[in-house]
């Protein structure tokens, strides 16, 4: 899984943000955040993206029982 923290100064630049990784299948987590500590606001959004193919890869290590202290 990835995950990031889209920060923006503008409602419209973070809509667009937000669009823009919803296309490239990333999802928001929770809702908007609003930062104003200090003299500029700031609009944030938790985004994640579940990988298929960094799940494929840990799923096949673990099969492989090459883990991390031969764990698995």
């Amino acid at each position: 899984m990835q995950y990031q923290i889209i920060r923006k100064t503008s409602l419209e630049d973070l809509q667009n943000s937000i669009n823009d990784l919803i296309s490239a299948d990333w999802r928001p987590i929770g809702g908007l955040t609003i930062d104003g500590a200090n003299a500029e606001r700031y609009y944030l959004q938790a985004m994640f993206r579940a990988n298929a193919t960094v799940a494929f890869k840990e799923r096949l290590r673990r099969e492989e029982g090459n883990g991390p202290f031969g764990l698995w």
